[in-house]
């Protein structure tokens, strides 16, 4: 079993007097119960998960991410409050309890070297994988359901709530380093 920090990039729809209010789950544990989101633009929130499942290369390995929104506020269409879930990234912590990203760099183009460098700034989105999403299920209103995972597209949680199982498949984020 291994340990993650997770990364979702989330933002709401402000509408009426309370900002959106969300319950985020990985995994099947509530990483928290009421999260108030005020951004109205893309915001980073990390949350670590232990007990999941190690990452493999061929994507068989996932875990379902849940996001749910407590507070549905509609009165018409330029009136209701949403959560829009932009982006879900993940990192899994090493047996040495730091977490690595693998970078690799070269000055010629064509030789590379390769280093593995522990991740102190959490807030970077180069200290994550960034998922393609699969598929999801839940609020219909981001879109058909079905197979997006050539990108991920902008789940809108619109009035309960919208799950997507989570590809993992790298221990670390790759940075690559062109000084050619």
């Amino acid at each position: 079993m291994a340990n993650y920090r997770f990364a979702l990039k989330l933002h709401q729809g402000q509408a009426g007097s309370e900002n959106a209010k969300a319950k985020i789950t990985i995994g099947g544990n509530v990483v928290v119960e009421e999260l108030e989101i005020s951004a109205t633009s893309p915001t980073l929130y990390t949350y670590d998960v232990t007990g999941l499942a190690d990452v493999n290369d061929d994507g068989s390995v996932t875990t379902p991410v849940k996001v749910e929104l407590l507070n549905d506020y509609y009165v018409d269409i330029d009136t209701d409050r949403n959560i829009f879930w932009t982006a879900c990234g993940y990192v899994q912590e090493n047996a040495d309890g730091n977490y690595y990203n693998d970078t690799l760099t070269t000055d010629d183009g064509t030789n590379w070297t390769r280093a593995y460098n522990a991740i102190s700034d959490f807030t970077a989105d180069a200290s994550y994988t960034w998922e393609n999403q699969p598929t999801f299920t839940g609020d219909t209103g981001s879109g058909p359901q079905g197979d997006y995972s050539d990108f991920w597209y902008t789940l809108l949680v619109s009035a309960s709530y919208c799950e997507a199982p989570i590809r993992l498949t790298a221990a670390g984020p790759r940075i690559y380093v062109n000084n050619s």
